[in-house]
């Protein structure tokens, strides 16, 4: 069975996963129970599976690497839509999997993909030794940093997994992601305090906007990477690819400010289609308050008061008219 796994991991590097470890789903569940984990148990979501695949690919390409500073920045992880990517790739690696076992059954009968849905994606590769919890609760893959997309492949596979056990801890003396976050929304027990965190802030029309916070969101357009840019791991291992404008919900490293005028409620959902951000979870009347909060951070007070007085034209609900114009007094009178 070595020769399987090798086979496998030889596969899932022509196939561009940057790295990958095997789990038993045993341990998998052990560590659920553990830790309390909310996410979905994989036994619920695929009975037959008896291990699983833990796969990372990085966003720390050349052309993704636009300081945060950029007027309209856009996260890393979200530029594209990598999770889509590590998606296609998993289900590439798994029909491998198949093939070379030569299984005669359905695919669905023989595994199941999960990438940032119902499993716990840090918890499935911290069980199977892909990575430890750093400071600010992303998985750290030794050596590598915590520039990455995880996802899983369930195998209906018997197959004996080793426990992979990580001694090597570069987050226990560095304090580096906790100290560089500029809202302080990371603490010492791997928890993040959402209510403070940028990028949570990014897509939460819930939380009630303060100086402070808008002060430190800057002029950027959507989500943070200060722990992730900082971390001395991260500022190696550069990937290049000039295909990248190919890539799948591929939006770029900046949002133009331009189309808060341009742009109706419906636009925002056709420009980001494919992307994450154009998931129904983000609401477009946030990311036109993201735009807002960083006109003000712009010094551009005269566009927020254009935007508020013409807002009927843009088709928002009534709800969202309400919302935006409590955001527009609120940053005019900063």
């Amino acid at each position: 069975m070595q020769d399987l796994i090798e086979s496998i991991k030889k596969e899932a590097l022509n196939l561009g996963l940057d790295h990958i470890s095997f789990g038993s789903v045993d341990r998998f569940e052990e560590f659920r129970l553990r830790f309390n984990d909310s996410f979905e148990s994989p036994r619920n979501l695929f009975s037959e599976a008896k291990i699983y695949i833990s796969a990372a690919i990085s966003f720390r390409e050349q052309w993704n690497l636009l300081p945060s500073s950029t007027p309209g920045y856009i996260a890393r992880y979200t530029t594209a839509n990598f999770y889509k990517i590590l998606s296609e790739k998993l289900k590439s690696l798994a029909r491998f999997c198949k093939s070379i076992l030569n299984f005669n059954i359905k695919n669905s009968d023989f595994y199941r993909i999960f990438v940032n849905s119902k499993v716990n994606d840090k918890l499935a590769g911290y069980a199977s030794g892909l990575g430890y919890y750093a400071n600010n609760s992303l998985i750290f893959i030794e050596d590598k940093g915590t520039n990455f997309i995880l996802g899983e492949i369930f195998l209906n596979l018997d197959l004996k997994i080793d426990n992979n056990n990580i001694t090597n801890n570069f987050c226990r003396k560095c304090r580096v992601c906790i100290e560089s976050c500029p809202t302080h929304a990371i603490s010492e027990n791997f928890k993040i305090n959402k209510s403070l965190c940028l990028q949570y802030l990014s897509y939460n029309k819930d939380i009630p906007l303060r100086k402070e916070v808008v002060n430190l969101w800057g002029t950027r357009f959507f989500g943070c990477s200060f722990c992730i840019d900082n971390c001395p791991a991260n500022k190696k291992n550069i990937k290049y690819n000039e295909n990248y404008i190919d890539y799948p919900g591929y939006i770029g490293t900046t949002f133009d400010f331009n189309n808060l005028f341009n742009f109706s409620k419906e636009d925002y959902k056709r420009y980001f289609k494919g992307n994450q951000i154009g998931l129904s979870w983000v609401e477009p009347a946030v990311l036109a308050r993201n735009i807002l909060i960083a006109l003000y951070n712009s010094n551009k007070k005269d566009l927020i008061i254009k935007y508020r007085d013409s807002i009927t034209k843009y088709n928002w609900s009534d709800e969202e008219i309400f919302y935006l114009r409590n955001i527009s007094d609120f940053l005019i009178k900063l």
